[in-house]
């Protein structure tokens, strides 16, 4: 395992290795579909084949981004109740109560299909912006392919796929 870097903004550990990655999903068709790269919080992992693939690390990169928005808004939302319960009720354990809904919601939320879906036609709007690692233009049709693909399993068609990639571009 390489660390490549540590990204200033979004704050992310970027590590170039095929440790921890997701196994490979396989289609109805027989196609072999694999993860270049995934984020889990503030942690990239990108394979090696893809190091030098900009678009893989800005998609992942705005993974990272989404998470940091979450965990701010779920922080300052738990001290807003946590303040409102001080006010009415006064100090006592409970207070504890209001920071561990705010985070199982923003845990729970993650795992919901439309915030899912928003979340990934969003990274691949953003990798649109970018060069492959070869240098060449990344494609809206190959990306549409993948988002469409049994990796999310979003039940939706090549052309929905480019729809919802477009509505971020």
């Amino acid at each position: 395992m390489k660390t490549k870097f540590w990204h200033k903004w979004p704050p992310a550990l970027v590590l170039i290795t095929e440790k921890g990655m997701r196994d490979p999903v396989t289609d109805l068709h027989g196609v072999v579909w694999h993860t270049a790269g995934q984020a889990r919080g503030a942690v990239v992992r990108i394979r090696p084949a893809y190091a030098g693939d900009d678009g893989i690390l800005m998609h992942e990169l705005s993974h990272v981004r989404t998470f940091w928005w979450a965990l701010l808004a779920t922080v300052a939302l738990a001290l807003v109740v946590s303040g409102v319960c001080l006010v009415v009720l006064g100090p006592g354990f409970y207070l504890m109560l209001p920071w561990l809904a705010c985070l199982a919601a923003m845990l729970l939320v993650q795992k919901l299909k439309p915030y899912k879906l928003w979340n990934e036609a969003l990274a691949y709007a953003v990798q649109l912006k970018h060069t492959k690692g070869d240098g060449q233009p990344t494609e809206l049709l190959d990306l549409a392919h993948r988002l469409a693909g049994p990796i999310y399993d979003f039940d939706l068609t090549v052309t929905e796929a480019q729809r919802e990639i477009l509505k971020y571009v």
